[in-house]
């Protein structure tokens, strides 16, 4: 199995997806890829992915604008496209991306492969860990941070194990339910 990202499945308060999408720029010369539900930043006025293709210095503290849901643009051709990926050809123009911001969004993601989670990830703070996106299908590859390695400043907060069939604790790759703490949009860290 692999990472999925971040998935939006709901709105605290609420049962189900309600949307929480914004548009905001890309910028035309950005040639690195981003995916569905990768993590993205605003920089500079444009959605970018907030880990630099993994290379932040520390992919437990950033702060994170929202997840990328998907992109449009005016391709070179003149054809207006719908994307789930962003992969940066030249020639585009009127590049923007869909973002699910986060206040309110609980989101899921996979634990990272060979980890083996415990209680004491549950109820903390952690980072995100970094693997390149899917060109074929258009999603991400992110997972949570490594197990037992809580970050006081980091992205994400570990709120329990999705409540899906057969996923626990013991499971290679168990999905967590996530929200973001280190939201770009509020100016400041809200935990």
């Amino acid at each position: 199995m692999a990472g999925f990202g971040l998935r939006l499945v709901r709105s605290q308060g609420m049962e189900g997806y309600s949307g929480n999408l914004f548009e905001y720029p890309i910028s035309p010369a950005n040639t690195s890829p981003i995916f569905t539900g990768d993590v993205v930043a605003l920089n500079a006025g444009f959605a970018r992915e907030a880990t630099l293709g993994g290379t932040v210095a520390s992919q437990n503290d950033f702060p994170i604008l929202g997840v990328f849901a998907g992109c449009r643009y005016v391709d070179a051709d003149g054809s207006y496209v719908f994307k789930n990926q962003w992969n940066g050809a030249p020639g585009r123009s009127e590049c923007i991306a869909h973002v699910a911001i986060p206040p309110v969004g609980l989101f899921w993601i996979r634990g990272a492969a060979g980890q083996v989670y415990t209680q004491a990830d549950i109820g903390v703070r952690k980072g995100v860990l970094w693997n390149a996106g899917s060109v074929k299908y258009g999603d991400s590859r992110l997972t949570l941070g490594a197990a037992g390695a809580n970050v006081a400043t980091g992205p994400l907060f570990v709120h329990r194990l999705a409540q899906l069939p057969g996923n626990t604790l013991a499971s290679a790759e168990p999905i967590f339910e996530v929200s973001v703490v280190r939201q770009q949009g509020l100016g400041a860290d809200p935990v």
